[in-house]
């Protein structure tokens, strides 16, 4: 997986990003349209993808909770409604599972 860190003068920005790419552009997912990851200097210095991060650089909250939702889209609301379920029935949970995915991807590549 490819991070984008910030360098500036050399020292690095003790907050990295993950990257995705939306119509062709790599950027970020924290913000609302992508920062492209080449060629972008701004005066707060230039965006560098990495694959290992530098040591003492952690990944932005907003990025974590975007990154989970993208991975796995059910609310925790539906997650615990499923979990009873499985209880009773495994095989019913993991169904109701596929057709919950199903359904809020198609919510979320609606947005």
């Amino acid at each position: 997986m490819d991070y984008l860190v910030r360098f500036r003068q050399g020292n690095f920005h003790r907050v990295a990003h993950y990257v995705h790419e939306v119509n062709g552009v790599v950027g970020v997912l924290c913000s609302r349209k992508p920062k492209p990851a080449v060629g972008d200097q701004p005066q707060s210095g230039q965006w560098k993808l990495v694959s290992v991060l530098p040591p003492g650089v952690r990944i932005c909250l907003i990025c974590q909770k975007r990154k989970q939702k993208l991975d796995n889209p059910l609310p925790a609301r539906v997650e615990r409604e499923l979990e009873l379920l499985a209880r009773w029935d495994a095989r019913a949970a993991d169904l109701q599972r596929e057709k919950m995915l199903v359904i809020y991807r198609q919510k979320q590549s609606s947005r």
